[in-house]
């Protein structure tokens, strides 16, 4: 999101991440009230034939939606999202601190009622995590000891969503999950380093606002190549790699 003089800008990214590299593939313009799914479907099936095998989709909360969903299991492409907590997740909390199912248990997303129109479900599965660095056995034991109550306990956990089915209960195979779920933050550090570097000028036009977001982003794109090729014995921090740059070209 950039702030103008007049209306704020906001801009949607998309991003690779392989061979511990994350690099941006994507940047659009998002119009007031344009939806974004087109773009997140272009952009996926670009890649497709590019020729890349796409291993998992990590999306943001914002994308809790049934045909989001849809579209990227149709495309044999796993998506990985965070729980909205609505009543089905808060059940399936309680029934987990009350012993009743596991911590991975099935899951419908479906689209909202409207008249005339018969609803549409995809079937996942959530996991449930406990929030920071606590442990679920832990939660559950301060429940059955009334160190905490059900709410209480509940509060602790959140869930994601994810479309790969569990083919095994391991711990392995939850942690896969939050693993790759993970990833996301390379995107949140990603914006945030190349929003903390302005360009020395500025414009109202959304043309040459874009141009200047799209080269930050180049920028960022580089650097991930090439921040440890430059000095073998140090890698290079975005900041780093700018002034070094600078340098070279001064």
């Amino acid at each position: 999101m950039v702030k103008g003089t007049r209306r704020i800008r906001h801009y949607h990214g998309a991003m690779i991440h392989g061979l511990h590299k994350s690099l941006f593939v994507e940047c659009h313009h998002v119009a007031r009230g344009e939806s974004k799914i087109p773009y997140m479907l272009d952009i996926t099936d670009w890649l497709i034939n590019l020729g890349l095998e796409i291993k998992v989709c990590v999306i943001d909360r914002e994308y809790y939606r049934q045909n989001i969903l849809k579209s990227f299991k149709d495309r044999g492409i796993p998506v990985i999202t965070p729980a909205k907590n609505y009543k089905q997740l808060k059940k399936a909390k309680k029934e987990y601190i009350l012993g009743n199912k596991e911590r991975i248990q099935a899951f419908t997303i479906g689209t909202k009622n409207k008249t005339n129109q018969k609803r549409k479900f995809t079937r996942c599965w959530v996991h449930l995590f406990p929030r920071g660095k606590q442990n679920l056995n832990d939660l559950k034991y301060a429940y059955r000891q009334g160190q905490l109550s059900l709410n209480e306990t509940c509060e602790q956990l959140y869930g994601l969503i994810t479309t790969i089915a569990p083919q095994y209960r391991s711990k392995s195979f939850v942690y896969l999950i939050k693993r790759y779920y993970k990833m996301r933050w390379q995107i949140e550090t990603a914006f945030r380093d190349v929003n903390i570097h302005k360009g020395l000028w500025r414009s109202n036009r959304d043309g040459t606002r874009l141009f200047g977001e799209m080269g930050k982003y180049l920028l960022f794109n580089y650097w991930q190549i090439e921040r440890d090729q430059i000095f073998s014995n140090h890698q290079m921090t975005f900041q780093e790699y700018r002034d070094w740059l600078m340098d070279e070209f001064s």
